[in-house]
């Protein structure tokens, strides 16, 4: 990565943790990469692991109920920068998300719609993906798991050393009369693929190898003619 990109990635760093008191910036590394956030904005997303590529978050009290006609929503956002170390790039960021529910009556119903910003701060490239999911209720009482359609949404073709990601949840729920329903986010996952770039040297790399290549010649014409 250049001095350049190291330094505007220090500046956001150093501008989330101004941009609230008592805020502290928390760092992950994991294959080629690094995550930071602002540990005061994980919110209804809990505290996240890095494994390698995968980054896993374990709600704890993201749920809505609702039933007597009543709606329920719950809004989640967390912002966090990925910065690609020496020698890698970014190339795809993908989205996962799945939960729990137990719903009863026809007249039940929840759902989940999530947007996902992926800006490229190297290449001024911004990915928007958005998806929803929405679950009906049956006259007997069910509960289950519901999960992202398919493997949720990806952003490719990024080619970046550094990003920052918005993640925006809701989940909802609605149910009338003596329906009733209750659903969680009970995990969110976010996989980035990196990929090896091959290092280009220095412009001072190769003047000091042209100045090693000069001494080198100097020196064979001064034995040369000292013989």
């Amino acid at each position: 990565m250049t001095l350049k990109l190291k330094l505007l990635a220090a500046a956001i760093a150093g501008a989330v943790v101004s941009a609230s008191a008592g805020a502290a910036t928390v760092s992950l590394v994991g294959n080629g990469f690094s995550v930071s956030y602002d540990d005061t904005l994980n919110s209804l997303f809990g505290t996240p692991t890095l494994i390698g590529n995968l980054l896993s978050f374990s709600p704890s009290g993201f749920s809505v109920g609702s039933g007597g006609g009543r709606p329920a929503l719950l809004d989640a956002v967390l912002d966090f920068q990925v910065v690609a170390a020496d020698g890698y790039r970014l190339d795809s960021v993908s989205l996962f998300e799945g939960g729990s529910y137990t719903i009863a009556g026809s007249d039940a119903s929840f759902g989940i719609a999530s947007v996902l910003n992926v800006a490229a701060l190297d290449n001024g490239g911004l990915t928007t993906l958005g998806g929803a999911g929405s679950f009906a209720g049956s006259p007997f009482l069910s509960a289950g798991s519901w999960r992202s359609s398919g493997d949720g949404f990806t952003a490719a073709g990024l080619s970046s050393s550094l990003l920052d990601i918005t993640l925006d949840s809701t989940l909802f729920a609605n149910a009338a009369g003596s329906s009733f329903v209750k659903a969680s986010l009970d995990t969110a996952q976010i996989t980035f693929g990196v990929a090896q770039v091959p290092s280009v040297p220095e412009p001072e790399a190769y003047l000091m190898l042209l100045t090693g290549l000069g001494m080198v010649g100097m020196a064979a014409r001064r034995r040369a003619a000292s013989r």
